[in-house]
């Protein structure tokens, strides 16, 4: 019982500490990890909306590295002196790179001199005066960006993103310009559907007014206007930030990068929900995590202390009590550690000594010549001699009057009074 309870103390006390301590240490690690992983999966979509601006930059880049090419190449020039030749066979190769919808280049009044497109329509003649695109640079402009995206085939499959640029002579005076139409699905492939975040999470993009010039997942969006949106009038005052925002009855986090020069927002949208659950699932991991060092912590301790802290008790106890009943050949076996070792060397040491001090006493009362008898504290006899069995005429050994009340013996009345039990009582020599 003993040891079973002191088992329990010591494992319940280790226990109730080691949880409390890793308690603690998980919750307090993995409420700031929730924060620290939901800031984190927040601070991916921020740097991945503004790294989608750079990219988008640069694809803006190549469209007007390309009318600078072409402003530069004597075969535009011969197109606006009435030499169209050299200037579409040149605008067909670059045609044949696969990244251009349509390459062309306009005279002073907006008609196109020398063009076609990826279909192999030629657009020579066609009047463009009145697109935005080529009014800018006939009003005055160097170089133009379209703010907005070009439905360029009737069928509605096909877009495009429109650049152009002034054409000069030597001088300087204005001849004409070129405009360059690049596929805008070429720029949504690669850096806007294929982005992910949470399950359920995507990217898009807004141009100026408002409308969804790109989508990843829901194509219904494509070029709608959503201006009435509260999710878009949001997007057009905050341009470049985060904000949070229903949308379809779901409660989304979105990373906005504003473009400068076409003032489009790219926007990375995720449902808070699924974030807090990508947070939440690496919290839970730890706390798991928390609660098997707890099992195994706990298991170790109670292993280290049935081995080194009990057992070599139950031994002793198990040692102690066989002496106690007068078994002086029991042995205490090796095992113990540390103080333990020194207290069973110590109990060994003592059940020693009790054998040479019990055994001269035994020794002295079994040489009386007379009838001898000695009772403990509670007035039992712990040794008496065939003499005095003999003298009261009692039978049997005297092992089997061991541990009875002075009275029983000698009067058969455990309560009759005896010489023995009142010089036990009065703590004095009696005789009679």
């Amino acid at each position: 019982m003993f040891a079973k309870r002191i088992n329990t103390v010591l494992v319940g006390a280790v226990t109730l500490a080691v949880t409390l301590a890793v308690t603690f240490m998980v919750g307090h690690v993995s409420g700031s990890f929730y924060e620290l992983a939901l800031e984190l999966e927040e601070q991916a979509m921020r740097q991945t909306a503004r790294a989608t601006v750079q990219s988008l930059d640069l694809f803006l880049d190549n469209g007007e590295i390309m009318t600078r090419s072409l402003v530069a190449q004597a075969a535009l020039h011969e197109a606006v002196a009435g030499a169209p030749a050299r200037a579409r066979e040149r605008l067909d190769e670059y045609l044949k790179d696969g990244s251009y919808w349509a390459l062309l280049v306009f005279d002073l009044q907006g008609r196109v001199l020398a063009g076609r497109n990826a279909d192999g329509e030629d657009l020579t003649g066609r009047d463009l005066a009145a697109r935005d695109y080529v009014r800018a640079i006939l009003t005055g402009g160097e170089s133009y960006t379209s703010p907005e995206i070009l439905t360029a085939r009737e069928d509605g499959q096909i877009h495009a993103l429109a650049q152009s640029r002034a054409l000069r002579d030597p001088k300087g005076r204005l001849l004409g310009g070129v405009a360059v139409l690049t596929y805008w699905n070429r720029f949504t492939e690669a850096f806007i559907d294929p982005l992910r975040f949470a399950s359920r999470g995507h990217a898009l993009m807004f141009d100026a007014r408002g409308r969804v010039i790109a989508h990843a997942t829901d194509r219904a969006l494509l070029f709608r206007d959503v201006n009435n949106e509260n999710v878009t009038r949001r997007a057009l005052v905050i341009r470049t930030g985060e904000m949070t925002a229903p949308w379809r009855g779901e409660d989304r986090y979105y990373a906005l990068a504003e473009d400068q020069r076409t003032g489009w927002i790219v926007c990375m949208s995720a449902s808070v929900a699924e974030l807090a659950k990508a947070a939440a699932g690496q919290r839970d991991f730890l706390l798991i995590l928390g609660g098997l060092t707890v099992l195994v912590l706990v298991a170790t301790i109670s292993l280290l202390v049935g081995t080194l802290v009990v057992r070599p008790i139950k031994d002793m106890k198990a040692f102690t009590s066989a002496v106690a009943r007068g078994d002086f050949s029991a042995t205490l076996q090796p095992g113990s550690c540390c103080e333990l070792r020194n207290l069973a060397e110590n109990l060994q040491h003592m059940v020693a000594e009790l054998k040479n001090r019990l055994g001269f006493a035994q020794g002295v009362l079994s040489g009386f010549a007379l009838p001898c008898a000695v009772v403990d504290r509670d007035n039992r006899l712990t040794f008496l001699n065939h003499r005095l069995l003999a003298a009261f005429g009692k039978s049997g050994s005297p092992i089997d009057h061991l541990g009875e009340v002075s009275g029983q013996f000698l009067y058969g009345d455990p309560a009759h009074p005896t010489l023995l039990l009142l010089a036990l009582t009065e703590e004095r020599i009696v005789t009679g």
